[in-house]
């Protein structure tokens, strides 16, 4: 495949907080930046602020400062986690293209009240809807994001988390199984994916 010369593309990464966050969410965040980097993009990474998705009055002016400091017609990829809470980032529709990367709906969370359910599901719905593109982790998101947000279909890409291959493991001769597995349960995700 071609790569373009690197002044033709070039967008802007919202992160809330430190991309090098060991997570899932950021893994997936890092890659995509990597891969786009790759394909000769010119990827500039804005870190809003780690408040969210409980920002202050102060974390909201600033995210909202540095996203509109990015040149007009720049694309802005924002994480769900800031974008769903941030919905005045909305405004920016006018100048540039914003694209949201939705890993799970902000309401589905299950720690949260059903007050501040409602409210993310409310600035989250807003969100999307001035968004470009909606770019989701799953089938399952997908389909959440059409029917609870109101976001058409033609409107979101399907970008699932993946993994590099690997030879596989040499067996072991005694017979016994080993199982080692690492990573945490979420309800939500689990009933999510």
């Amino acid at each position: 495949m071609r790569k373009p010369p690197t002044n033709e593309l070039h967008l802007a990464f919202a992160v809330p907080g430190d991309l090098a966050t060991p997570t899932g969410g950021y893994g997936y965040d890092r890659r995509i930046i990597q891969e786009l980097r790759e394909l000769g993009w010119q990827v500039d990474v804005a870190d809003i602020g780690d408040d969210f998705p409980f920002p202050s009055t102060a974390q909201r002016a600033t995210a909202l400062a540095m996203l509109s400091a990015v040149p007009a017609g720049c694309p802005i990829v924002l994480d769900g986690l800031a974008f769903g809470a941030l919905p005045e980032a909305g405004a920016l529709r006018c100048r540039t293209p914003l694209i949201a990367l939705v890993h799970q709906p902000l309401a589905l969370d299950p720690g949260l009240d059903t007050t501040q359910a409602d409210t993310f599901r409310e600035t989250e719905r807003a969100a999307l809807a001035a968004a470009a593109r909606v770019v989701v982790t799953s089938e399952a998101t997908a389909r959440i994001v059409m029917a609870d947000y109101d976001v058409p279909s033609q409107r979101i890409s399907v970008v699932r988390p993946g993994n590099d291959p690997v030879p596989p493991a040499p067996g072991s001769n005694g017979g016994v199984v080993s199982l080692l597995s690492v990573g945490r349960s979420f309800r939500s995700k689990d009933t999510i994916y």
